[in-house]
């Protein structure tokens, strides 16, 4: 047992020796049933899970957990091999992006004013709602359109500039 395990799980590895099933028991609630069903195919290659542990302090980490069956020279599997990884911070990063799309997301719904993101090739990419009561235009008839289109031809060369 690596000695990444005392960190990740808070306890020591000799205690993991002494009492196997101890990686499991600290793994939360919710989640544990389905790694106890997971682990159950480690032998068969089929072990890839994400779960949270509780260690004795109370703190949670997020866990990728991963194995694989190590087969001798008769193709029998006679040892697993795995690696626990502490995913946690990458899961808070994931939940505070998601945070952030949801503010934005609903900052361009509920806009009045019209955004639009175009490409470099002046094509629109995105679109808000609004474009339907501002321009007349479902979002979806705008994306993937030329912006230069919706531009009066007398003012496309000022536009272009700035």
């Amino acid at each position: 047992v690596s000695p990444a395990y005392e960190k990740i799980w808070g306890v020591t590895c000799e205690s993991l020796y002494q009492s196997p099933k101890t990686w499991l028991e600290a793994i939360h609630p919710e989640d544990r049933e389905r790694a106890r069903a997971a682990a159950a195919r480690q032998a068969e290659g089929q072990y890839d899970e994400e779960y949270r542990v509780i260690r004795p302090d109370g703190t949670v980490r997020w866990v990728r957990d991963r194995a694989f069956p190590v087969h001798d020279s008769a193709g029998q599997v006679f040892r697993l091999a795995g690696v626990a990884e502490d995913i946690t911070r990458l899961r808070e990063t994931e939940q505070a992006r998601r945070r952030t799309e949801e503010r934005f997301r609903s900052v361009i719904e509920y806009a009045h004013d019209l955004i639009t993101i175009v490409g470099p090739d002046g094509m629109i990419r995105f679109q808000s709602p609004s474009s339907r009561t501002t321009l007349g235009y479902a979002p979806e008839q705008l994306v993937g359109r030329n912006a230069f289109e919706l531009i009066h031809p007398e003012d496309q060369t000022a536009v272009r500039a700035a």
